[in-house]
């Protein structure tokens, strides 16, 4: 009888490239402890070295100047909207390819240049309107609750858009672009 440790992974042979900044890092790293094979592009500032330790457990960390073989092998590319990875292009050159861009409050709305914050991301899900004492200022709760929220729900969306677009490959159908906005993220969470 096979242990859990001998039993292959769901996402054993899956390629991710991770480009995303901040606390939405660790949206990739569910995708590594279910087996993905996850390359991460280094941020480029670090405000909390512990938070981003945590977020890139499991991953690889590679130049993006020498990206191109990955690149092209991936099955999964994640993206914040800053970064440098041409994401029109890749899917141009490998159309079963899954792709997510990752904004505070999307990339082409009223709000797209507006930066989110735990307390605002609380604010705008409704959440604080039970928290605290009445006629106080709402309790926030601690840590960034709301971005692990999100990056939770990220994770299963990801993981859903693979599914299909592996299911569709035989079908030669091209995947949707996947855009992950964080207020409805953390909303749904």
């Amino acid at each position: 009888m096979k242990s859990a440790v001998d039993c292959p992974k769901p996402l054993t042979g899956i390629i991710v490239i991770d480009a995303v900044n901040g606390p939405l890092a660790s949206m990739t790293r569910y995708l590594a402890e279910l087996g993905a094979e996850v390359f991460r592009v280094p941020p480029r500032d670090c405000a909390d070295e512990i938070a981003d330790l945590a977020a890139n457990l499991g991953k690889r960390f590679f130049d993006l100047d020498l990206a191109g073989d990955h690149i092209t092998a991936a099955h999964v590319i994640v993206a914040d909207y800053k970064s440098q990875i041409d994401l029109p292009y890749a899917r141009a050159e490998r159309p079963a390819l899954v792709t997510m861009t990752v904004s505070d409050f999307g990339t082409d709305t009223a709000c797209s240049l507006w930066s989110a914050t735990d307390p605002v991301l609380h604010a705008l899900s409704g959440e604080l309107s039970r928290s605290g004492i009445r006629g106080r200022p709402p309790l926030l709760p601690p840590g960034d609750l709301a971005y692990q929220c999100a990056a939770s729900q990220g994770a299963f969306a990801l993981a859903s858009a693979l599914y299909r677009a592996l299911r569709r490959a035989s079908a030669r159908v091209r995947p949707p672009r996947n855009n992950a906005m964080l207020q409805p993220l953390v909303k749904s969470a």
